[in-house]
């Protein structure tokens, strides 16, 4: 196996208590019809604001020693990325599920 031309730290943040609630819908009498299923992501501006806060607090620990000392730059969301709006903006066309739709 060839080694990685570079190699990278990753520090991840989730709203684990979300509050954005989804919606699971019948589109039609058919019980073999798939029914419309709606997840709700980011629907709470709560939630945003938990991931936002995230991300400050990631980029904190990114910046701490001795994590710091192996850290050349940031690869997402980037320097671009610099203040409340565009990590909101960042986190709204980024958001993932980490699958866990029954709370489990």
């Amino acid at each position: 196996m060839r080694p990685r031309a570079w190699r990278g730290v990753e520090v991840l943040f989730a709203a684990v208590h979300a509050r954005s609630r989804g919606r699971v819908a019948l589109r039609s009498a058919d019980p073999r019809a798939r029914p419309a299923i709606d997840p709700g992501y980011l629907a709470a501006e709560a939630d945003v604001d938990v991931l936002a806060a995230g991300l400050r607090q990631a980029r904190e620990i990114a910046a701490r020693a001795p994590l710091s000392d192996h850290i050349a730059g940031e690869f997402a969301p980037g320097p671009e990325v610099d203040d409340d709006e565009t990590a909101r903006a960042w986190i709204r066309r980024t958001v993932l599920t980490v699958f866990h739709p029954t709370s489990s």
